[in-house]
């Protein structure tokens, strides 16, 4: 999660209508997304070599007149491994100095020549990439050797030796036709005649088929063209292709999978030489996902590419497809991060790089009703909750709606469900469940401190300004000091009087709004008005209908009992379910 950490650091947040959204820095760079890629496994360690290539090739604080030497070097490095591990294959010093000159190792090549004893062509190697007059010159020598019959007295390696300080690092022509037998000379493709990988086969163009005047472009062509005609025959596969890595899919279209680092300089290429349009160049093929990490499901490395190469206008995006192709790149990594609770916070900067408001907002929600349990309570105790809201911009009435539903669903708390919506903003909505819900089953639950609580909470928040707190939450504000003054003899006659005349006048209009009462709702509101006719009876010195208040106690006792029984029911049900 490093690199989407950087990701963090290096996005610009900020808020419109109350949705987030994200982009790049302006003055971000390649090489600010190299500096922290890590190399302690494989994949990582190309993902970290790729970073490096587009730096040295697009970075802007790199010199254009040092982006060869970069580049040359860097080619070198990352084709070292490989060939120090291919040179044990072959036994002949002239086969030995072929691999050391496909990493630009000169040195170690002309060493090898002259411990073989071949001092001529260690003197030659040594020079190697000369001029054009000495490349013309060697050439011509090639040719005539050829006319002469004296081509067919050298062996392969030879031949590609002179071929390579001739400048020619593809086909190494023979000669075949009516000659004899004796005289006839093998053409061959050099790179598949010695094994060579697709890095080392672009990397003879760019250190000996162009010349120190010629442009890094000059060789990327020249391998394009090479590939086009079908004279190059080692394709540029991805290194997961090459290393015939198990990536836990089957991919049918294996073959035609090309290596990012080629995409990259074909990508360079269409920047920097009028022969090649931007056109040509397919970036979506070039950023696919089979491309980069090799799984169709991983989008991280795709999606961090193309937001910083359109971030730089490295590449001609056609607006018509921008938002098809990062929504397609954003949605997968997405989908990829979502699966790990502690992924939240990635998963929504992601989804901050959506084109269109209204799917970031509903996406983000998606997310937070996901992973609720992940978050916290405030900023100043979750580093989860701190980073959504400060770093990410997102709203906490978000957070605490998508908390809202966690509590009710998962929880089954409804008093925290009602905290919750309050938090959020969404006021009407908490009154409904605590006229509907919570209320009701305080009173029938005689759960009345905690009751207290939340209704204190509930005014905090403004629920009392609500059109709808006269026939809900008021009428147990007034049930709870209704019982209170039965076990207080300080409250007033007056008081209690004000009290019974409010519920009276409150379950009136409930009665009357025609408004639909659930079963819960409907028990708690006759133990609100029996406790009004019980008080009232006090009040009168016992004189009333009593025998009306017995009845209307009996009645509660078996709604209580059936809302009791059908509670225990579903609660099976939905256990059994569950199970």
């Amino acid at each position: 999660m490093k690199m989407l950490g950087k990701q963090l650091e290096i996005s610009d947040i900020s808020a419109k209508d109350g949705i987030p959204a994200a982009k790049l820095h302006n003055d971000i760079t390649f090489n600010d997304l190299a500096s922290v890629a890590v190399d302690d496994t494989v994949p990582a360690k190309h993902e970290k070599a790729m970073w490096q290539l587009a730096s040295i090739l697009f970075d802007s604080n790199v010199p254009q007149h040092e982006r060869k030497t970069k580049l040359q070097s860097y080619w070198r490095d990352t084709t070292k491994a490989t060939a120090s591990k291919h040179i044990e294959t072959y036994s002949t010093a002239e086969e030995k100095a072929i691999i050391q000159l496909s990493t630009h190792d000169i040195w170690a090549a002309s060493e090898t020549l002259s411990t073989g004893r071949d001092f001529h062509l260690a003197t030659m190697i040594a020079q190697i990439g000369g001029d054009q007059s000495m490349r013309q010159g060697l050439a011509g020598q090639m040719k005539h050797w050829l006319q002469v019959d004296v081509a067919s007295e050298m062996t392969p390696a030879v031949r590609t030796l002179y071929a390579l300080l001739s400048g020619e690092t593809c086909i190494c022509d023979g000669k075949g036709g009516s000659v004899g037998r004796e005289n006839r000379v093998e053409t061959f493709n050099i790179s598949q005649k010695f094994g060579l990988d697709w890095k080392r086969a672009f990397g003879l163009r760019l250190w000996y088929g162009i010349t120190a005047e010629e442009p890094i472009s000059t060789a990327i062509e020249a391998f394009e063209d090479d590939l086009a005609c079908g004279k190059e025959q080692v394709t540029p596969s991805p290194w997961f292709i090459e290393d015939d890595v198990d990536l836990g899919w089957t991919d049918t279209k294996r073959k035609q999978r090309q290596d990012i680092n080629w995409g990259l300089l074909k990508i360079y290429a269409s920047k920097q030489s009028s022969s090649t349009s931007h056109s040509d160049i397919n970036l979506g093929n070039i950023l696919a996902m089979e491309n980069t990490s090799g799984n169709p499901l991983d989008a991280r490395m795709s999606f961090q590419l193309y937001q910083v190469l359109r971030t730089l206008h490295i590449a001609d995006f056609d607006e018509d497809e921008v938002a098809e192709r990062s929504d397609l790149l954003t949605t997968t990594l997405i989908s990829q991060l979502s699966s790990k609770s502690q992924h939240l916070p990635y998963a929504v900067l992601a989804a901050l790089y959506l084109t269109d408001s209204s799917a970031r907002a509903s996406t983000i929600h998606a997310l937070l009703e996901r992973h609720p349990a992940v978050i916290g309570k405030s900023a100043d105790t979750c580093p989860t909750f701190r980073t959504l809201v400060q770093d990410l911009k997102v709203p906490e009435a978000w957070i605490w709606s998508a908390k809202a539903l966690y509590a009710k669903s998962v929880l089954m708390d409804e008093h925290e469900q009602v905290r919750c919506l309050l938090r959020a903003g969404e006021i009407v909505e908490a009154h409904e469940t605590l006229r509907c819900s919570v209320g009701p089953r305080a009173v029938i639950e005689e759960n009345i401190e905690d009751l207290s609580t939340l209704l204190k909470t509930c005014i905090d928040a403004g629920a009392k300004d609500l059109t709808e707190w006269s026939e809900g939450g008021a009428i147990y504000i007034d049930y709870v000091r209704l019982l209170e003054s039965e076990q207080s003899q300080d409250v007033a006659q007056r008081e209690v009087k004000q009290v019974i005349r409010k519920l009276e006048n409150a379950l009136a209009g409930v009665h009357g709004s025609g408004r639909h009462v659930g079963l819960e709702e409907r028990v708690a509101l006759s133990e609100v008005h029996a406790l009004v006719e019980k008080t009232k009876l006090q009040w009168q010195g016992g004189k009333g209908n009593g025998l009306d208040l017995e009845r209307r106690q009996r009645e509660n006792e078996v709604l209580m009992k059936a809302v009791k029984m059908s509670e225990e029911y579903y609660g099976n049900v939905f256990v059994s379910v569950g199970a």
